[in-house]
């Protein structure tokens, strides 16, 4: 019930950032993942520079098995990264680089990996 309450709050206060988060984190917990990156989407929507909630949602979506939104969000994770040689890009590449290759799509995954 909680969710649902918390769910309502955040559509009544749409800008509520730091609701939208909470909302996610309680569905996340409660493995109701389409509700979590539903969440995560609208509070990218006021910030949409906050990386961690891009990593997460990518990941969301990669559980989810929803390949397409999975590589639009790790694409603008990729993009959004300041340096290539980073650890969070290698890490970032190597999971588009698995995505691609689970939908047998080999020549995109070595394109993402040079």
């Amino acid at each position: 019930k909680l969710l649902q309450i918390l769910l309502i709050a955040a559509n009544l206060k749409r800008s509520d950032y730091a609701l939208w988060v909470k909302v996610s984190d309680l569905a996340t917990e409660l493995q109701q993942l389409p509700l979590a990156a539903q969440c995560l989407s609208k509070a990218l929507k006021l910030d949409s520079q906050n990386l961690s909630l891009l990593w997460k949602r990518a990941s969301i979506y990669q559980e989810l098995q929803n390949w397409k939104k999975a590589i639009g969000s790790y694409e603008q994770l990729r993009q959004a990264l300041p340096d290539d040689s980073s650890n969070d890009y290698v890490e970032v590449c190597k999971e588009l680089a698995r995505i691609y290759h689970i939908q047998s799509d080999d020549d995109q995954a070595i394109n993402v990996l040079q």
